[in-house]
């Protein structure tokens, strides 16, 4: 990581002639701030906000998003719809933008609920996963990890189950890299 240097007003003086270390700091600190380095100002979230955009996902087909090299942790918004049966919320990761696809891996069973609300979170480096939700006066709060591969890049998500009728709606958002 790249070190963060203050730069003092005195070394910033209009008509001086700036230090070597003057220079340095002023080539590095930008990469140091956008890196996270320790004493550099933060970017504000709502900067780094990337929205990916909207999936809806019917059945075992599955649907995701390619092309996020160097993003680590993904949140979607979520809805469900549909029938009064159990579906498997699953996921799988590929490193090479979905030309390969790992094999499915379960995030929970929406047991029964009709209707369901909720925040998903996964994280493409470290394989954590989250749900947190409710629906039908039912609370869900599951969490875990999964095998991902090296530099995972992309993601698909899958409702498998013997009935296809429920649909899962998502925002996705990117929430940080690696």
């Amino acid at each position: 990581m790249t070190t963060w240097t203050t730069i003092p007003n005195s070394a910033a003086g209009v008509g001086g002639i700036p230090s070597g270390t003057t220079i340095t700091a002023l080539r590095d600190n930008p990469v140091a701030i956008a890196e996270g380095a320790t004493g550099a100002p933060r970017v504000r979230s709502k900067a780094l906000q990337v929205a990916l955009g909207l999936l809806t996902v019917t059945g075992p087909a599955g649907m995701g998003f390619t092309g996020l090299d160097g993003e680590s942790l993904i949140r979607a918004d979520i809805a469900s719809s549909g029938g009064t049966y159990n579906e498997t919320l699953r996921a799988r990761y590929s490193n090479d933008n979905g030309a390969t696809w790992g094999s499915w891996q379960t995030i929970t069973t929406f047991a029964d609920v009709v209707s369901y609300f909720g925040v998903l979170t996964l994280n493409l480096q470290t394989g954590a996963y989250s749900v947190y939700g409710f629906g039908n006066a039912n609370v869900m709060i599951v969490s875990g990890t999964h095998t991902v591969p090296s530099a995972a890049n992309a993601f698909q998500l899958s409702l498998y189950a013997a009935f296809t009728g429920r649909m899962l709606y998502g925002q996705f958002y990117i929430l940080g890299g690696v």
